[in-house]
């Protein structure tokens, strides 16, 4: 949830994934602003994958003042990584696959996340869901990301999305 949520300025007729994904790309890029991401991205139909990457790149940024990721904000070389696969999810045709339930191991430490913002929503409960049991977590694969299995990941890499046609 995030703290001050902006309602969508103009609707866009795209799938909520495509929306998401350039998105995405333009904020790790520092082309658009937060302010702007979370403009574009709006609500649409319930997408499990929309939901999970759109709160994943929430950590990301400053929800009080408009900036873009450069500079001091700037990603790291990991991060910019971690967001293309997440593009590369997004415009993939696959379903998240990962429970409610899932932990990462070491991805906060990596990401270089603000960790008061990680502990506010994480352990403070305010994405928890009261189905879920939270004394059993599932562990995620860190290396691949949103893709569920290396092999869906390889075969997203052969079929890239935004490079087409640029060799």
């Amino acid at each position: 949830m995030k703290l001050f949520a902006r309602t969508k300025m103009n609707h866009d007729p795209r799938p909520a994934r495509v929306v998401l994904a350039e998105a995405m790309r333009q904020l790790a890029s520092g082309t658009i602003t937060n302010f702007e991401f979370e403009n574009r991205i709006g609500t649409g139909p319930e997408d499990r994958a929309v939901h999970e990457l759109d709160s994943f790149a929430w950590i990301f940024y400053d929800d009080f003042i408009e900036h873009k990721l450069r500079g001091r904000h700037r990603l790291s070389k990991f991060q910019r990584q971690v967001f293309a696969r997440c593009v590369m999810f997004l415009r993939s045709e696959l379903e998240y696959e990962y429970p409610y339930n899932a932990k990462s191991l070491w991805a906060h430490q990596r990401t270089g996340c603000n960790w008061v913002r990680y502990l506010f929503r994480h352990l403070i409960g305010l994405n928890r869901r009261s189905d879920i049991d939270n004394s059993r977590y599932e562990i995620i694969d860190d290396r691949i990301w949103p893709f569920s299995s290396r092999r869906d990941y390889n075969e997203a890499l052969k079929h890239p999305v935004y490079l087409a046609g640029t060799a």
